[in-house]
């Protein structure tokens, strides 16, 4: 896998007069953002390449399941996040309002 890969926006994907007319190969299809640094990870870390702090922006740092998989890779990371993302410490509790209900999360 190369260190970079092609973003190839959905509607990209789907046209193939267009796909056709600008050269886009066959094999490339849509991944999100996300998806492709999560491959260029794993690629990363079966490489044996030295292991180092992964840094994202909001965008990415949005994504629940790309930090969640960053850390089970044994990766520490930075993100930027949205100003109404909910943090806590690990292991300790949060209160989430959902619905005008108040629920108690325990997070490892």
């Amino acid at each position: 896998m190369p260190a970079c890969q092609w973003y190839l926006p959905k509607d990209w994907a789907k046209d193939c007069a267009r796909r056709r007319k600008t050269g886009v190969p066959k094999e490339i299809r849509f991944k999100t953002k996300p998806q492709i640094a999560l491959e260029q990870l794993r690629w990363a870390c079966a490489a044996g390449i030295s292991r180092g702090v992964v840094l994202m922006d909001a965008g990415y740092g949005a994504d629940t399941d790309l930090r969640a998989t960053i850390t089970t890779l044994g990766l520490s990371y930075v993100a930027g996040i949205m100003p109404n993302t909910s943090v806590w410490a690990p292991g300790k509790r949060s209160c989430h309002r959902r619905s005008g209900q108040v629920r108690d999360v325990r997070r490892s």
